[in-house]
């Protein structure tokens, strides 16, 4: 009986794993309102008025950033607001779109157009990025004819 106790906790220790764990290596948030009608880089980080923030990647893995905002867009039924999640790689000179950012990626769009339809949303990409010290920006992208975008509440995640 003890051998075949042995045996079964043997094969369990054998089977059993980790469960995967991710480490956030960036977290910055904005509760303060951001209007306007034109591309506009949102201000991330409350604390310093930043609009980008810089974040270090360990080893080479995949890394998600997660961007989530209250919302609200006044306006045609035709129009929303495209947000963007762009990364600069150490030493790169130029911010890129992650995927599945493609300029087509709308974060909220009006019920109606009285600018009373607010909605929590989030986008988040990801890609394998190499060791370094990244930085990541939120591009807002009005489309179509609207009269205001309205974001708060914004919190910016870097999993990896």
């Amino acid at each position: 009986m003890k051998l075949a106790y042995a045996a079964l906790v043997g094969a369990l220790a054998v089977g059993l794993t980790a469960p995967a764990q991710a480490d956030i290596l960036k977290f910055v948030a904005n509760s303060s309102a951001q209007n306007f009608t034109t591309d506009t880089e949102l201000t991330i980080n409350q604390d310093n008025g930043a609009f980008s923030t810089r974040f270090r990647v360990k080893k080479q893995s995949m890394v998600v950033i997660n961007f989530t905002a209250e919302c609200l867009v006044t306006g045609n039924n035709n129009s929303y607001v495209d947000i963007d999640i762009l990364v600069k790689l150490e030493g790169e000179t130029t911010f890129n779109a992650i995927p599945p950012s493609n300029g087509d990626n709308a974060l909220c769009a009006p019920g109606n157009n009285t600018g009373n339809s607010w909605v929590g949303a989030s986008i988040a990409g990801g890609q394998v990025m190499p060791v370094g010290n990244h930085t990541v920006k939120i591009l807002a992208k009005p489309q179509g004819t609207l009269t205001n975008v309205r974001i708060d509440d914004l919190a910016l995640y870097v999993i990896d």
